[in-house]
């Protein structure tokens, strides 16, 4: 279970939320303009569109058109011959950068499944994988200025917090400075040299809370072999921690720390469940709330109330908290406090869910964050959100962003690989965060990031674990990472089509509609908004 997860599955038990699907019309009715015309968008074996106009009868059919007008809709007949009893999706996509104007159209007509008794949600504190960051962790913005122009005085640099022994005890303290004494369980080199530590909060470790056995499994998930979070993030990312350029940091040679504490004491798993906070890798004269330590933040509560299930997110929370440890390193200590060499947040935390997916095969063999939650997540929530300019931290929220940046992560690891992600990562030709991605997609052999974002829209319509070249979720595996493929019908009852159209296209957003022709053609002219692009998909 993904530590981000609103619903999954296991959740929602016997709960269908398939298509709600009344016919009703919405949409704003924006100005349309001209005429365009289907092409088909797949090929090879798994493709089935014969022509622009035929479903050869099986396999995935998939026709596209693009409107590049950047200021009307355009109008476009749909043909598609050989389509009795089979579904057609309707997915527009705005891959422009500002919100289109939605014409007119019908919401999706299915034949929906029999409803069960709606349940009550629950709690989003408490919801299983749902890691509640405050955002003074997420958004916190360095002490660059005051690092940046004090090249004149004369800082101490802070020794590397260590310890002589297992048993010897610290004083920490929290994002928000509140101290508490933990004590060192576990002391071992990882294979690069580095020195790697656990600390436990007093009165936290114990049999029925933080205990030996546990310990042991943190030690082993995080670094003990090739399958472990610490060299993989160090492979695919980089060093967490080395040289650094300008004023205000700690010294070069630190060891990394992983500090188990109750971050939120209410005797239950979940809430916030593991962090990383830069503000620690700068000297007190210039943070106060820096605990002088590169270290990683994990609840002690979801590790042992939550089950397996909290122990497998916690493992794999570690995974997403050091990718933001090593990107912060590598793209601004490591280079100087430039704020302009730092991801976005949305790529930030795009690059983190791509981590928890490509390492959770190996650190958790069975168990994948996106085909286990994240998918569903998505599907089942509104997915005319714009997460690129808007990013939503709210789990309350029907554009959550965490689901939508894993599965457009999973989208992009399985379509363009493991160098891809590499490449991505420590990219560093733009201060563009949507340039990088669009160069590190065209250097894989692709077509470009807002290409990429169209393609990815046919995931909406449930694409089996087998498509055509190019959509969906395929397995990949590479370089000794193993990608699982997502068999989109396996998530039927989970997708929550809209009952009716928008008023507008977000920027980046997807809007996906439901036809079941009854004959054996399949009729219907649509307008596709400004700067957007149509893809209809057969199966």
């Amino acid at each position: 279970m993904n530590r981000y997860t609103v619903v999954t599955s296991r959740a929602l038990a016997g709960f269908s939320l398939a298509a709600l699907l009344a016919s009703c019309g919405g949409g704003g009715g924006g100005e349309v303009s001209g005429s365009g015309t289907l092409s088909v968008a797949c090929s090879g074996a798994q493709c089935g569109a014969s022509d622009a106009q035929t479903y050869r009868g099986s396999g995935v059919g998939i026709w596209r058109y693009d409107n590049s007008d950047s200021g009307s809709g355009t109008s476009v007949p749909i043909t598609l011959n050989g389509v009795g009893g089979r579904t057609v999706t309707l997915v527009f996509t705005n891959v422009s950068d500002r919100d289109a104007s939605m014409p007119s159209i019908s919401a999706s007509v299915a034949a929906p499944p029999a409803m069960a008794s709606k349940q009550a949600r629950p709690d989003p504190a408490h919801v299983p994988g749902i890691n509640q960051i405050p955002p003074h962790i997420r958004d916190y913005q360095p002490p660059i200025e005051r690092a940046s122009q004090a090249t004149a005085r004369q800082d101490r640099v802070a020794a590397a917090v260590r310890a002589a022994a297992e048993g010897d005890t610290r004083e920490w303290q929290d994002s928000s400075g509140k101290a508490f004494q933990a004590t060192l369980a576990r002391r071992w080199a990882a294979t690069d040299g580095r020195m790697l530590n656990i600390w436990v909060e007093n009165g936290e470790r114990g049999d029925a809370k933080v205990s030996e056995a546990l310990l042991d499994n943190v030690k082993a998930r995080f670094s003990s072999n090739q399958n472990s979070v610490y060299p993989i993030v160090t492979d695919l990312v980089g060093a967490p921690w080395g040289a650094t350029v300008g004023s205000g940091y700690i010294g070069p040679e630190q060891d990394l720390h992983i500090v188990m504490s109750n971050l939120t004491p209410d005797g239950q798993p979940w809430g916030l469940i593991g962090y990383f906070f830069s503000a620690n890798a700068f000297l007190k004269s210039y943070e106060q709330l820096s605990n002088e330590a590169v270290a990683l933040f994990l609840d002690t509560e979801t590790m042992y109330l939550g089950g397996e299930q909290g122990r497998n997110t916690g493992y794999t929370t570690l995974a997403h908290e050091m990718t933001h440890m090593v990107n912060f390193y590598q793209r601004a200590a490591r280079t100087g406090v430039n704020p302009d060499n730092r991801f976005a947040v949305w790529l930030e935390e795009t690059t983190a869910m791509m981590m928890e997916d490509v390492a959770s095969g190996r650190v958790v063999p069975g168990f994948n964050p996106l085909r286990d939650a994240d998918f569903g997540n998505w599907i089942h929530q509104s997915q005319n959100c714009d997460y690129i300019r808007q990013w939503d931290a709210d789990v309350n929220s029907s554009c959550f962003s965490y689901p939508i940046a894993a599965n457009f992560g999973g989208y992009l690891l399985r379509q363009y690989g493991i160098g891809f992600y590499r490449s991505l990562v420590r990219g560093t030709s733009s201060t563009d965060s949507f340039a990088l991605l669009d160069q590190a997609i065209k250097q894989a052999g692709g077509s470009g990031a807002r290409t990429a974002l169209r393609d990815w829209g046919a995931a909406l319509a449930l694409l089996p674990a087998t498509p055509p070249a190019g959509f969906g979720y395929p397995r990949r595996a590479q370089d000794g990472y193993d990608l699982p493929a997502i068999h989109g019908p396996d998530y039927a009852s989970l997708r929550n089509l809209p009952s009716s159209a928008p008023s507008s296209l977000k920027a980046s957003g997807h809007f996906p509609v439901v036809r079941r022709p009854a004959g054996a053609t399949y009729t219907e002219t649509v307008a596709v908004p400004a700067g957007s692009a149509l893809t209809v998909v057969v199966q």
